[in-house]
C-alpha cells in the first residue's frame, strides 16, 4: 500500500468516528428533551390539539375527548411542569398521569404517550334510594345505610351527574358538572344533595290526620310521621284535623317553603273536659278529714307568716287558685312590716257541698296579732273557706268573710 493510500485511509477513519462519536452525543442532548420540552409546553399552554393524539385512559380503549383534556390540562399545569417533572413520570404508575415511552421519532427522538389513569367515585346525596345517572347512564342507587353510591373504573375528565328521587310527591332531580381528575387521590367524593327536604310531624292529638294542602293524605299522627321529600320551592301546605263529637278541631295551616323545619308539630287547640267526677259520699269521715286539713292549714299560715316562709304552707292550698295568690301576698307583707301572729283558738260551724267534689266550710278563727311597735290586739274572723276533695286530696282554693 502507497504512503497516499495509507493517509487517505487513516483520514477517512478519523473522519468517521469523528462524526460517529459526534451523532451519539447530539443524538443523546437532543433526544432526552425534545419531545418532554414540546410536551411541556403544550400543558402549560393548554394545546390541546397537540396532545391529543398523544393521551390516553391507562386501561381503556375509549380515548380522552376535547373537552376531557380542556379540564384536566390545568389540573396537571398547576404542578409546575417542565421537562425534568415530567422525566420523572416516565412509566412511574404509581401516579394519576405518566408518560409511556411510544418508540423513536426520526430515529433520535423518544415519542411518549400521556397517560391518564380512571377513578373510583362516590356520589354522596342526602335521600336514599335516588337514582344516580352518569352522562345519562344509570349507576345505582343511593345506599340506603351510606348515603352514598360507590362507582369504579370512572374515566378521567368533564360528566354530567344527575340524581332523580321518584317519591310520593313528584319526582325530584338535580343535574351537576364534575371533572373526575385528582393528582393525589384515586378516589374521589361528591356531594351532590338534592334541593329538597323532608319533615318530621307530629301533633298534640293522636288521632289527628295529616292534610297536605287541604287534602286528607291518609297519615294518622299517632307517633312521629317522617314525610317527603318535598321540593323546597313548591307550595306545600300542612294542617292536622281531628273529629271528636261531630266536631272537627284543626292546627295552624303551615307552609313548609317558610317554616322549613325538621321537626313541625301541629298544636290541635282542643282541651279534653273533665269527666263528671262519682258524687263523694258526705260521710261524718269526709267531714272531719277536710276539718283536720283547715285546722292544719291555719296553724301552717302563722308558722309561715313568721318566718316569711310561704312553702310551709303551700300544700294545703290548690296551685294556680286565687287563695294561692292572695296568701302569697299576706305572708310576704305581714313579714315585711315585722308583724306576728298566734293561733289561739278554731270553731266549725257549717259544711255545704256545692258540686260532687266542691264544698264550702263556715270556720271562726281567733288570732293574737303582735306589731313591730310592740302593740297587740285579740282578732276574730269568720271564713267560708272553698274546698276541693276529689276522694283522695284535700285542697284549699279560696276564702271570703262570712256576712
Amino acid at each position: 500500500m502507497s504512503k497516499k493510500l495509507e493517509i487517505i485511509l487513516a483520514s477517512l477513519i478519523i473522519v468517521l468516528t469523528i462524526g460517529f462519536v459526534g451523532f451519539k452525543l447530539s443524538s443523546n442532548l437532543i433526544s432526552k428533551d425534545k419531545n418532554l420540552e414540546k410536551i411541556a409546553n403544550a400543558i402549560n399552554t393548554n394545546d390541546i390539539d397537540y396532545l391529543l393524539s398523544m393521551t390516553e385512559i391507562e386501561g381503556h380503549d375509549e380515548p380522552l375527548s376535547v373537552e376531557d383534556l380542556g379540564v384536566i390540562l390545568p389540573l396537571i399545569a398547576g404542578e409546575s411542569i417542565n421537562a425534568n417533572s415530567l422525566s420523572a413520570t416516565i412509566n412511574n404508575t404509581s401516579k394519576n398521569y405518566y408518560l409511556k415511552p411510544d418508540g423513536k421519532e426520526k430515529l433520535i427522538y423518544n415519542k411518549y404517550i400521556l397517560v391518564v389513569k380512571p377513578y373510583n367515585i362516590s356520589i354522596n346525596s342526602n335521600f336514599v334510594k335516588s337514582q344516580v345517572f352518569l352522562d345519562d347512564t344509570l349507576l345505582g342507587s343511593i345506599d340506603e345505610n351510606e348515603y352514598s353510591l360507590e362507582a369504579n373504573n370512572i374515566r378521567p375528565g368533564a360528566h354530567t351527574v344527575k340524581i332523580v328521587y321518584e317519591g310520593e310527591f313528584g319526582e325530584i332531580s338535580t343535574e351537576e358538572e364534575i371533572v373526575v381528575f385528582s393528582l393525589s387521590d384515586n378516589k374521589i367524593n361528591y356531594n351532590i344533595g338534592l334541593e329538597a327536604y323532608s319533615t318530621h310531624v307530629h301533633s298534640n292529638m293522636d288521632k289527628a290526620k295529616l292534610y297536605i294542602n287541604d287534602k286528607d293524605s291518609g297519615i294518622i299522627l299517632n307517633d312521629y310521621k317522617e314525610i317527603g321529600p318535598f321540593p323546597i320551592d313548591d307550595e306545600i301546605t300542612l294542617q292536622a284535623k281531628v273529629i271528636i263529637d261531630g266536631r272537627t278541631y284543626e292546627s295552624g295551616v303551615y307552609k313548609l317553603a317558610d317554616y322549613n323545619s325538621y321537626d313541625l308539630f301541629l298544636d290541635i287547640d282542643y282541651t279534653e273536659p273533665e269527666p263528671e267526677p262519682e258524687p263523694i259520699d258526705i260521710s261524718q269521715d269526709t267531714r272531719e278529714l277536710i276539718q283536720q286539713h283547715i285546722w292544719e292549714y291555719q296553724h301552717r299560715l302563722v308558722d309561715a307568716i313568721n318566718q316569711g316562709n310561704y312553702s310551709l304552707v303551700s300544700p294545703y292550698i290548690k296551685s294556680n287558685s286565687p287563695l294561692e295568690k292572695a296568701q302569697q301576698a299576706l305572708v310576704e307583707n305581714l313579714y315585711d312590716k315585722g308583724t306576728t301572729e298566734e293561733f289561739v283558738s278554731y270553731s266549725f260551724y257549717d259544711f255545704y257541698q256545692i258540686s260532687p267534689y266542691e264544698f264550702e266550710v263556715d270556720v271562726g278563727e281567733r288570732h293574737e296579732i303582735y306589731y313591730d311597735n310592740g302593740d297587740a290586739k285579740t282578732v276574730d274572723n269568720r271564713w267560708i273557706y272553698s274546698v276541693t276533695y276529689d276522694g283522695y286530696k284535700v285542697e284549699l282554693t279560696n276564702l271570703r268573710s262570712k256576712e
